[in-house]
């Protein structure tokens, strides 16, 4: 967050862009150190596990073998140990998170650019057409 916010800046309150104030509440999934507050259940886990993997280790075991490798606590330890399932549902819910999140950014790109659009009427604005493809053209198949 800007200068450790834990609010949305005033500036955007009054913003007419409500699809970066869905990327500020997205964001509040997400846990912070400095805030101690989310919105999110297993934030604080999925901020543990980042941490492992940037700067400890993550040991992961089989899901059904997890109660039968990890032996006492886990906060004493230099890494933490998760579970593949619980590992494959964290990474899952993260990737979520990042789509939502590149949903959030394109329509608010979009919002600016029709506002643009709309100020600057008499000019010419050059524009982009996409165009569809069918599923077939998508597959890339070994043969």
């Amino acid at each position: 967050m800007v200068e450790n916010k834990a609010r949305l800046l005033p500036q955007f309150e009054k913003y007419d862009n409500l699809p970066l104030r869905g990327l500020f509440w997205l964001s509040k999934e997400l846990f912070d150190d400095q805030l101690k507050q989310t919105t999110s259940d297993d934030a604080r886990e999925l901020h543990a596990i980042r941490n492992a993997l940037e700067h400890t280790y993550l040991r992961v075991t089989e899901g059904w073998a997890k109660p039968f490798m990890i032996t006492g606590s886990n906060s004493s330890s230099f890494g933490i140990s998760i579970g593949s399932d619980e590992l494959e549902a964290k990474a899952i819910r993260v990737m979520k998170l990042a789509r939502s999140a590149l949903f959030y950014v394109s329509f608010a790109i979009g919002v600016e650019e029709r506002k643009k659009q709309l100020a600057n009427s008499g000019q010419f604005v050059g524009s982009m057409p996409l165009y569809g493809s069918n599923d077939q053209r998508k597959r890339r198949d070994p043969s």
